[in-house]
């Protein structure tokens, strides 16, 4: 599977979330345009991927499986 252009700058743009969590377990920031953006690009993958918004802790593994997911186009 080739990431479209568009997809791969919306991980790059948002990847300090991650990173951020990852280091301190916070999402600082983390706003639901920016959720929206990246759950677009995980519905490349999955496109009936789902999940509650208004959860923290699914906030955060949705978080966690993005750049999972789409891991190996990032490095």
């Amino acid at each position: 599977m080739k990431l479209e252009d568009q997809h791969l700058q919306t991980l790059l743009k948002h990847k300090h979330f991650y990173d951020l969590f990852k280091t301190t377990g916070e999402l600082v920031g983390f706003t639901n345009e920016i959720q929206n953006e990246l759950l677009e690009v995980m519905r490349t993958k999955d496109p009936y991927f789902a999940y509650n918004g208004r959860c923290g802790a699914c906030v955060g593994s949705f978080l966690v499986n993005v750049y999972k997911t789409f891991n190996e186009y990032i490095q």
